[in-house]
């Protein structure tokens, strides 16, 4: 560590040096901040409805809180809803893949812990938008931690590397150097990253300090404060370091945070005033306590961001070039809040004399009060001597009452003369604006959403501040993530893997690109989101525009799609090109980007000339009279092939049946064969007749012949 010039360079490099360097900064610093914090407490005070000398709650009835109305009313129009941290690529370029990757793993990133409980985002920027609105500057700070498990084989060889420290020096001269010692954002060497994340931290307008300057960029150290007792102090410092400690000469009889009164709760809350000093200047952080001689620890650049700072611009209140303190926006208004409450005790006042007093002759009407006092309502009063008492004149000859009319007529006075002030108040801090805004009568839900959006400019100026604060504080975030995030830590924490973007090859890709800083901070930016109530449904308002857009296109596209259909990729980069100008698109670009490479793919290969239309439609009218034709005689043959089963089988009935007949005839002439031959047999044993004269002899009967083959089956011959 180099020591600095004029006046720093007066100072040694040793820690009871650099103890003496930071309490002559913080005499000169104190000083420039006494002004504005004395004035904060008051304005708080006043907020909180106390007494700005004693601090005590002020009397009820006596003054009017508008300036505790107005700080609410600003805190709800400013911040109505939880945000939403958008990342995206800086140019919209569509062809960027890696980048819309990595952005889409930075934005999950980023929002996986804005609803958590504690120490959240939300509740972060609800206390810092509280302070910029009481004192005048909110403040919020990030802090990286990982969850270590240590490598037990590298221990050893630190054990040995710290013996040999010790043994190099062994007079054990702690003032000649600079006390190290690894803080929680410092990554040892020997640690295994288990699990890793960033917390956001609010930080009290109290408990911070800074160098005096005119504005921001000359700021050379920023200075936060935390209280720890001696256990948290040796947790902290190490056991090794903390018994070095003269523990007498550390004041830790400090009130606590809460400035305790009781002797026995500032015992128990007895903690040690510690300073975490961030100086830009040697790239260092350093850990005092006032009134101590030296300081307790140090370590280099552990966070290594562009802007060395754990912190972004403060949100500050109108602050000027002529030195950066802030100013409550109370202080231009606060002769009126005084007036205003002077306006209310005096009419709360005259509002309790008003009432009916007086007095009456008791002697003459001692029964008169009962007029008043009593109920009277129907009843006569009894009164002595009533010739006396009508001498007098009656109940006005005796009654007289107290004088109202100058009491009334002041008290009118008095409120309108308040309803004055109060006008001229609201013009002051712009409530007027915001209250012409309110429409009282039932208008449309946009008409009352556009007026209550852009009924202030200066409450607009203070949203775009409030919007530009939390959207700086995330990309210190993001600068964290890039430089000490583990690759395997990012891919699990944004759950990449789970989406249309799956590609391992362009998932490392986007984590190199994401990690090397000096290259993604120009082609990722984290957008400004909106966190005013009254932009609640802008995100499904972008979306029911983008599903209207992307109808229309397609609707439009279709038609040249379909006649040409070389058209198709170009009119997906098309629709690729107007979709990364949406605001939530990266999510759903994956898959146009796989339609359009499937396209892509499917071009590229080679196809086949294309014939003419009216070839292809003879051609097609061919292969149509050929099918019809190849019909026909699949049915021509089906049916030829039926008869002439049909044929076959009646042919071999017939056949059976002739060979029956022929069987039968057969038969048949075996017997008959048969008788003949017993007839021939029988005639030749009888004698011949005898003759007769004159008659010639009987011719012979021939013999029976058999029937030749070839005769048909009725041809039977004769018996």
């Amino acid at each position: 560590m180099s020591t600095t010039g004029d006046p720093k360079s007066t100072f040694e490099n040793t820690p009871s040096g650099w103890a003496s360097r930071w309490s002559a900064e913080f005499t000169y610093a104190k000083e420039f901040h006494r002004k504005w914090q004395v004035k904060g407490q008051l304005v708080v005070s006043k907020f909180l409805d106390r007494d700005t000398k004693t601090n005590d709650p002020q009397a009820p009835g006596y003054n009017l809180n508008l300036f505790s109305a107005n700080v609410t009313t600003l805190q709800s129009m400013l911040y109505g809803r939880i945000p939403q941290v958008s990342v995206d690529r800086r140019w919209a370029d569509p062809e960027d893949q890696v980048a819309r990757v990595a952005s889409e793993m930075a934005e999950r990133l980023l929002n996986a812990d804005i609803e958590e409980e504690g120490e959240d985002l939300s509740s972060v920027l609800k206390n810092c938008l509280q302070d910029r609105l009481l004192p005048g500057i909110g403040v919020a700070r990030v802090r990286y931690d990982f969850d270590e498990g240590k490598d037990e084989e590298a221990n050893p060889s630190e054990q040995e590397t710290v013996e040999d420290a010790e043994e190099g020096n062994p007079e054990g001269e702690e003032e000649d150097g600079v006390v190290k010692k690894e803080s929680e954002e410092d990554v040892p060497a020997t640690a295994v990253k288990n699990d890793e994340w960033i917390e956001d931290i609010y930080v009290p307008w109290k408990d911070v300090m800074w160098s005096p300057a005119r504005f921001w960029s000359e700021i050379r150290w920023i200075a936060f404060r935390t209280y720890k007792d001696q256990e948290e102090l040796k947790r902290f410092l190490g056991e090794e370091e903390f018994k070095k400690l003269k523990l007498d000469d550390l004041p830790f009889n400090s009130k606590s945070p809460l400035e305790a009164n009781s002797a026995r709760v500032s015992e128990i809350w007895s903690k040690c005033e510690l300073w975490e000093i961030w100086d830009k200047e040697t790239k260092t952080v350093f850990w005092w306590v006032d009134g101590y001689n030296r300081i307790l620890k140090s370590v280099e650049d552990p966070l290594e961001l562009c802007s060395f700072f754990p912190c972004p611009p403060f949100f500050i209140a109108n602050v000027t070039t002529t030195e950066y303190i802030p100013k409550a926006d109370y202080t231009f208004a606060e002769s009126l809040y005084r007036e205003i409450d002077v306006l209310e005790e005096r009419i709360a006042l005259l509002t309790k004399a008003v009432k009916v007093v007086g007095v009456y002759d008791k002697k003459s009407a001692p029964n008169i009060s009962r007029l008043i006092n009593e109920t009277a309502e129907n009843k006569l009063i009894p009164v002595e001597n009533w010739a006396m008492f009508a001498e007098k004149g009656g109940i006005k000859g005796v009654v007289d009452f107290f004088p109202l009319e100058d009491i009334v007529n002041a008290l009118e006075q008095l409120q309108k003369q308040q309803q004055e002030r109060i006008s001229q108040l609201y013009q002051i801090t712009g409530m007027a604006d915001i209250l012409r805004g309110d429409s009282p009568e039932r208008s449309g839900v946009g008409t009352n959403q556009l007026k209550a959006k852009f009924a202030s400019l200066r409450v607009q100026a203070i949203q775009d501040e409030f919007t530009r604060f939390a959207t700086d504080l995330q990309k210190l975030r993001l600068e964290i993530v890039s430089k000490h995030f583990d690759a395997e830590t990012i891919i699990r924490h944004s759950n990449i893997m789970l989406t249309y973007d799956d590609d391992p090859t362009l998932v490392m890709k986007a984590v190199e690109f994401l990690k090397d800083t000096e290259i993604s901070k120009w082609r990722i930016i984290i957008a400004p989101e909106s966190m005013a109530m009254v932009d609640y449904s802008q995100l499904r308002q972008e979306r029911t525009e983008y599903i209207n857009s992307l109808g229309i296109f397609l609707q439009s596209s279709a038609p040249i799609a379909a006649q040409y259909p070389e058209a198709a990729p170009v009119l997906m980069e098309l629709l690729k090109w107007g979709l990364a100008g949406f605001k939530g698109s990266k999510q759903i670009e994956g898959v146009i980007d796989r339609a359009l490479a499937a396209m892509q793919k499917a071009a590229s290969q080679p196809k086949q000339q294309q014939p003419d239309p009216a070839l292809q439609k003879i051609q097609m009218e061919m292969a149509s009279d050929q099918q019809t034709h190849q019909q026909k005689l699949a049915e021509m043959g089906q049916k030829h092939q039926m008869e002439m089963t049909k044929l076959q089988l009646g042919f071999q009935i017939e056949m059976k049946e002739l060979q029956a007949r022929l069987t039968e005839v057969e038969a048949k002439m075996h017997q008959s064969s048969h008788e003949a031959a017993n007839t021939i047999a029988v005639n030749a044993s009888k004698p011949p007749p005898p003759l007769s004269l004159g008659q010639p002899p009987a011719p012979a009967a021939p013999a029976p012949s058999a029937p030749s083959v070839g005769a048909p089956p009725n041809a039977l011959p004769n018996a």
